[in-house]
C-alpha cells in the first residue's frame, strides 16, 4: 500500500515538475515529494515518463480535473441546509462517519 502511494506521489510530482517547466530529474523529484519513495521506483517512473511524456501528462490532467471542479464548486446555499432538519443533517453526518470508518478499517488491513 505504501508503495502504491509513493508511486502515485512520484507520478504527480513528475507531472507537476514538467508542467512547471522544470527539469524532471531524480534529485528534483525526491526534493519535491512529500512521501519518501525508493530510488529505483523514482528512476523507473522517470524513464517511463521520458519515453512517453504526453501520455503521462494526459492521464494526470484527466485525474486532476475532477478534483479542480470539486474545489471550485460553490458551497451549498443556506436555504438548502435549512430545508433539512437538524436531526436529518446529523443522521447524514453519522452515516458518512460510519462509511469513512469502514473504509479506513479496510485500508489499514491492507497495509
Amino acid at each position: 500500500m505504501k508503495q502504491e502511494l509513493a508511486l502515485q506521489q512520484v507520478f504527480e510530482t513528475i507531472c507537476q515538475l514538467h508542467l512547471d517547466d522544470k527539469q524532471v530529474s531524480v534529485a528534483n523529484v525526491r526534493n519535491k515529494m512529500i512521501i519518501a519513495a525508493p530510488l529505483p521506483l523514482i528512476t523507473k517512473a522517470i524513464a517511463a515518463f521520458k519515453a512517453d511524456p504526453q501520455t503521462y501528462i494526459d492521464s494526470y490532467q484527466k485525474n486532476i480535473e475532477p478534483a479542480i471542479k470539486l474545489a471550485n464548486e460553490p458551497p451549498s446555499s443556506p436555504a438548502a441546509n435549512e430545508s433539512q432538519s437538524l436531526t436529518q443533517r446529523i443522521e447524514a453526518l453519522e452515516h458518512q462517519v460510519l462509511e469513512l470508518t469502514k473504509q479506513i478499517a479496510k485500508l489499514s488491513q491492507l497495509t
